[in-house]
């Protein structure tokens, strides 16, 4: 370390040093003699003035009066506050329900997915007779009948899907009703 870097380190703690005093007096000082002189204040200052009969009976009114404003807000708060935990407790009920239902839809897709399964294996299977009737007969008639059983089987899918997507589209209004809770609703 330099001199010079030595000698501004030593001046800026000097200054620090008497920043801290006012007067040629530690701040410890100045507190402690502010504490003092608090303490050597006459009583007298602080006495009070006798009030008449009157006088109190009207501060009394204006106290009770002052509490019945409380009491009164304070019932206006425990109100808004129950109201406020049986909206929450709706939800509750809601949010639960809608659990509830999307376990179910989420069912319904399981299900969906092993018809479609089904009927995967069900094409493969009339495609294999398909090819077998093909090669070995000459007529018509196992091959319409394959056919038709095919198409039937597809007809099914058809149906079980437009079902499920009526299902899914009245799942979505239920849904859709239980979650306009309207915030202005009056508490049960």
């Amino acid at each position: 370390m330099t001199k010079s870097n030595l000698f501004k380190r030593k001046k800026k703690e000097q200054e620090k040093k008497e920043s801290k005093k006012k007067d040629g007096k530690s701040l410890r000082d100045r507190a402690s003699e502010s504490i003092r002189g608090l303490a050597a204040k006459p009583k007298s200052v602080f006495k009070k003035k006798p009030h008449t009969l009157e006088e109190e009976l009207a501060h009394s009114q204006k106290v009770s009066d002052m509490y019945a404003r409380h009491v009164v807000d304070l019932k206006k708060e425990n109100e808004a506050l129950i109201c406020k935990l049986q909206r929450e407790k709706i939800w509750h009920h809601k949010h639960r329900n809608i659990a509830e239902k999307h376990k179910s839809i989420e069912r319904s897709y399981i299900d969906l997915n092993e018809k479609h399964e089904e009927l995967r294996d069900l094409a493969f299977q009339l495609q294999q007779k398909l090819k077998v009737h093909t090669e070995k007969s000459k007529g018509m008639t196992g091959i319409r009948d394959s056919s038709d059983s095919l198409i039937g089987h597809v007809s099914q899918i058809f149906s079980h899907n437009a079902s499920f997507a009526s299902f899914i589209a009245e799942m979505k209004e239920d849904l859709e009703d239980e979650l306009s809770l309207d915030d202005d609703e009056k508490c049960v």
